[in-house]
């Protein structure tokens, strides 16, 4: 799949981030020119109702493949309440 992915043509020099958070938090940035893709999560679990956590992270078809670590680009917990916005260009 890997070799695949490799051979097709870019569709994408690069992919540019905005985001902001009712925490005040904010981040603006963009992948560079070797990254693929990019991963955005909200995630919220009963072990901790009163947080979730944003995360956002860019990544490369060598570091999926040899699951190394991801370019993580923004991290944070927001509270109960919180909100998170991200505009993708």
């Amino acid at each position: 799949m890997f070799k695949e992915l490799r051979a097709k043509p870019k569709r994408r020099e690069k992919f540019i981030f905005r985001l902001i958070s009712s925490s005040g938090a904010s981040f603006l940035g963009e992948t560079n020119p070797a990254e693929h893709g990019f991963g955005f999560s909200v995630l919220w679990n009963s072990f901790h109702p009163g947080q979730a956590r944003v995360s956002l992270h860019a990544y490369t078809l060598d570091s999926l493949e040899t699951r190394s670590p991801l370019n993580n680009l923004f991290e944070e917990k927001i509270a109960y309440g919180g909100s998170v916005e991200l505009h993708v260009a």
